[in-house]
């Protein structure tokens, strides 16, 4: 652990926001890391370790921490009602609460790390011969069921899986294998799949999603992706939450949070929503992520930057939030969610177009062409099943 990573962890303040989440001290460690953007590292690490914290030799689950930190915030807010503290005085009561938590915490690497770690997957998902048919796939053990429209799937505690077809409601049991099981959604299709945890999906056009029917009582819950999902994990302080793609692995304990990780070219990337996350690279390097944080990732790229969460979560309430994005861009989102192909004569020009504004994702394709070109003030013609761009 570097010196920088101690003095954060030893910082009162640090502590307090850590436990409180106050906006102010938020704002103060953002104009902290702007002035010495050199720490930037030995921050995001500290962050990531107090996730390792325990208290008075125990581990912290999640409502334990929650727990502390509304006492935290309530006995701060106390001390500024009963004394009418100006601000300097009411993050000094804040700051002796946190010296305390200080002292009652000590931070500790696990000697037996395997056993809370999971190891970077080492190998990837394959686009299938499943995500080239028109319906989508349960594959188990025992082998595969077919949907021809877009499925909500639920799993029970026990395992069994029921299917209910959107399109006419009609309801299939699935007795789901012990080990990984495989949830195929092909372009033009998605999905839902709640887990046996609660933990619940909504999983994009062409993605491939390996699950298992239940999770064991201890150690890491874990699921493989490729393709795009939006994931609202179910709050387990006992069993860490893992999503593994072929560039990253992600660590949570509960939040909301969306990955894409195809494999057609474009970056992949994680935006948190809320709760905190952190993402591991196969060179074993970490960032973490906190609300309205993007990381975009690829064979030589590794970025984080604050983004507007909305626009690249709108897809799963049929919708895409559109803010000057480049006109290939929302091409290739379209060409997935409805398995349509583009034909654009100078690529180079049509990155200069851009879009904006809420573009609805209905049933009838044509429709939503028509909103892209009065959006991008282009025009489109079809010819030989490809969709031609005109500019």
């Amino acid at each position: 652990m570097s010196t920088n990573e101690k003095n954060f962890l030893n910082d009162s303040r640090f502590v307090a926001w850590m436990l409180t989440g106050d906006e102010e001290l938020r704002l103060y460690w953002h104009r902290a890391l702007e002035a010495d953007p050199s720490l930037r590292d030995d921050f995001d690490r500290a962050v990531a370790r107090f996730g390792k914290l325990r208290l008075h030799g125990g581990a912290l689950s999640d409502d334990e921490f929650a727990g502390l930190r509304r006492r935290i915030s309530r006995s701060v807010a106390g001390a500024e009602r009963r004394r009418r503290l100006v601000r300097p005085a009411y993050w000094a009561a804040a700051a002796c609460i946190a010296a305390l938590a200080v002292v009652s915490i000590y931070i500790y690497v696990k000697d037996n790390a395997a056993r809370d770690e999971v190891a970077f997957p080492g190998r990837s998902l394959t686009a299938d011969e499943h995500l080239g048919r028109k319906e989508i796939s349960l594959i188990t053990e025992r082998g595969a069921s077919s949907f021809a429209g877009d499925v909500h799937v639920s799993v029970d505690a026990d395992g069994r899986a029921l299917v209910r077809e959107l399109d006419g409601g009609k309801q299939t049991l699935v007795e789901p294998a012990a080990t990984m099981n495989k949830l195929v959604v092909p372009y033009g299709k998605r999905s839902q799949l709640l887990l046996s945890d609660g933990t619940r999906l909504w999983i994009n056009s062409g993605s491939v999603l390996e699950f298992p029917a239940v999770f064991a009582d201890k150690g890491p819950r874990l699921i493989n992706l490729l393709g795009e999902i939006y994931i609202e994990v179910a709050p387990d302080g006992d069993r860490p939450f893992y999503v593994n793609t072929e560039e990253f692995q992600v660590k949570v304990h509960g939040t909301r949070f969306n990955v894409s990780a195809y494999q057609d070219g474009d970056a992949s990337s994680v935006v948190l929503v809320d709760g905190r996350v952190s993402v591991r690279s196969p060179s074993g390097g970490e960032t973490v992520l906190l609300p309205n944080d993007k990381l975009s990732c690829g064979p030589e790229l590794w970025n984080k930057q604050p983004v507007d969460v909305a626009e690249y979560i709108s897809w799963k309430d049929g919708y895409m939030l559109l803010n000057r994005s480049p006109l290939p861009s929302v091409l290739k989102r379209l060409e997935r969610y409805y398995n349509l192909s583009f034909g654009m004569a100078d690529s180079i020009r049509a990155e200069a177009i851009t879009c904006t504004g809420k573009l609805y994702l209905s049933d009838n394709p044509e429709e939503v062409m028509s909103a892209v070109a009065f959006l991008s003030s282009t025009a489109y013609s079809r010819k030989d099943g490809i969709i031609r761009i005109e500019y």
